[in-house]
């Protein structure tokens, strides 16, 4: 786990942003309210310790996996929202018990029938409604592609404007089995007042392929995500180009038309314009195609999850393991002293620093064991004597229980997978020339300290519940809040960074993969695929559909057999 950096808001010249991000392989079941929520409350909290600050976070994005069986999913939200609807739930209870209210206290005046009511529904993971309580968070929004769904609340709606949603499906067919959904905000006050400027932030929650073996497919999905998710579509980029390309007109004509309607140009510019009069006419349609190219692939990279003035953060079932080959019999697991050796075999670690995945992309220690996979073992399985491999944990709770604390659930590793982390959260800090003009904008001498970049808190995860075989991750930093300006670069000035094993280009100015044109349109189909496929599913594979299908039967037989009596 990263170490909490110490408060600097009072010693710097921006604003930041507490966020939490949690990331939650479903496992295509509904999650038990209150039992989500008592874990969700240390994430919650976890960052109060660190800071000494009683604040709950700012923002809160949930990226979910397999939220919902595949039918369901593909069908449309009428289908999801009883189980996305479960995180808000659990989210309002968390930050209630977070902020110290006490349940059945002597605010809630409700008669013993009521109070027998909700220990019920509590018991079937609903929760009670929360008359007269007060609402720590607001619903920002919610997308989802096929069983990948995000979720973002905020404790003040009015600080998130110009939400923008993308869309990327890499499973067969292009469909949403597998893929990545994206949510881009401004987040800050739109007041006018100096330093108040929104600054922009893009959230991409994704589950890519499974498998041990399947490294290089994951790759691939990131290049899907690169190409195809994309905050806008990019064949309008194209086709106002192609329009543009027509209008630039010929040599001086164009030119003196472009003068104009332009405002007046720079010592630099002036010295090009020089250069392409004394090399004649055909330079000045050269001269404007190179800019033209130029301004289109900055429109694009603007509609890309790379977008330069913006912080992005990727959460999810990234599904990258510790072995390319499943696990032989009586394969030593790791353990509670031993699962730091494990790590060392990440794949994620491995393909990131060698630029062939997340380019670009940063992650906090990990100091938490494998979050999959899990088998879950019921009380006949004990009692028949399987032993849990958290044998010691539910000892240890056992002798001295916390008050708090909820019995740990006896596990084993599933032994047909290598355990390992699936489950993680990257993100993409402040780039150097950013820092650097804000430096250089500063009246007074800067400590590194005080430069703005993302302060990693807390990053770890959380409890296993019944509901799934993964453990949820969560992420919680103080993330700065810049305005637009610091982002504006020169290409020559920014455009080689050095990481830590390698040199490499930063993909907010030369994307690492070319932005696909038709992303846009391919989506689409893959929809209409989606809503065939999943209507086929809920009709067949569920009890709603065979009931719709036996009413079928029944009228078109009833139909049958008036008209039979008619005859």
């Amino acid at each position: 786990m990263a170490q909490a950096p110490r408060d600097v808001d009072n010693m710097v010249s921006f604003p930041t942003l507490d966020l939490l991000l949690l990331t939650f392989n479903c496992a295509k079941a509904p999650i038990n309210v209150p039992d989500f929520a008592g874990h969700l409350q240390h994430a919650l909290t976890s960052h109060s310790a660190a800071s000494n600050t009683s604040a709950l976070p700012d923002l809160v994005v949930f990226s979910l996996q397999e939220v919902a069986p595949l039918g369901h999913a593909f069908t449309g939200s009428y289908f999801l929202n009883p189980y996305l609807l479960r995180f808000g739930d659990a989210l309002s209870l968390a930050a209630t018990q977070a902020s110290g209210y006490q349940f059945g206290g002597d605010d809630d005046d409700s008669d013993g029938d009521n109070v027998g009511e909700g220990a019920a529904q509590a018991q079937q993971g609903q929760v009670r409604p929360s008359r007269g309580l007060k609402q720590h968070y607001h619903f920002v929004h919610q997308a989802h592609v096929g069983m990948t769904a995000i979720l973002m609340f905020a404790r003040d709606l009015s600080v998130v404007h110009d939400i923008q949603v993308a869309h990327c499906g890499f499973g067969v067919a292009d469909m949403g089995n597998k893929g990545a959904v994206g949510v881009r905000v401004a987040y800050g006050k739109k007041d006018g007042s100096s330093g108040s400027e929104p600054s922009e932030l893009t959230f991409v929650a994704t589950h890519l392929a499974a498998m041990e073996w399947n490294v290089k497919r994951r790759n691939a999905n990131w290049r899907s995500i690169v190409a195809g998710l994309t905050f806008g579509n990019p064949n309008d980029v194209v086709t106002d180009a192609a329009e543009a390309t027509a209008a630039l007109g010929r040599g001086r004509q164009g030119r003196n038309h472009d003068e104009a309607a332009s405002a007046p140009r720079s010592a630099e510019e002036e010295a090009e314009t020089e250069a392409a009069d004394a090399a004649g006419d055909g330079a000045w349609l050269l001269l404007g195609q190179h800019q033209h190219e130029i301004d289109v692939r900055r429109r694009l990279q603007d509609l890309s999850i790379f977008r330069p003035d913006s912080l992005l953060f990727v959460a999810g079932d990234l599904n990258y393991r510790i072995g390319d080959k499943r696990p032989p019999a009586n394969a030593a697991f790791p353990t509670a002293s031993t699962w730091p050796e494990f790590f060392k075999r990440d794949q994620l670690t491995e393909e990131r620093l060698a630029g062939r995945t997340f380019h670009g992309m940063s992650e906090a220690p990990i100091d938490f064991p494998p979050t999959y996979k899990y088998d879950i073992l019921s009380e006949d399985e004990i009692k028949a004597g399987a032993v849990p491999d958290n044998k010691d944990e539910i000892q240890r709770h056992t002798e001295s229980p916390a008050s708090d604390e909820a019995a740990p659930i006896p596990w084993k590793y599933a032994t047909h997978r290598w355990p390992s982390w699936c489950d993680r959260v990257l993100y993409l800090d402040v780039p150097e020339w950013a820092k650097n003009q804000w430096r250089s904008e500063q009246q007074r001498p800067v400590s590194p300290a005080d430069i703005p970049e993302i302060k990693v808190t807390s990053y770890e995860s959380l409890p296993l519940m019944r509901t799934s075989d993964h453990q949820p991750v969560y992420f919680r930093a103080k993330v700065p809040l810049l305005p637009k300006s610091v982002y504006k670069y020169e290409e020559d000035d920014v455009a080689v960074s050095e990481s830590e094993t390698e040199v490499q280009v930063d993909p907010r100015i030369h994307s690492p993969i070319a932005i696909d044109i038709d992303a846009w349109a391919r989506r689409a189909r893959a929809r209409n695929r989606e809503r065939l496929a999943g209507a086929s599913m809920l009709l067949f594979n569920t009890k709603e559909g065979a009931v719709i299908m036996v009413t079928t039967v029944v009228v078109l037989v009833g139909i049958y057999w008036a008209w039979v009596g008619l005859l």
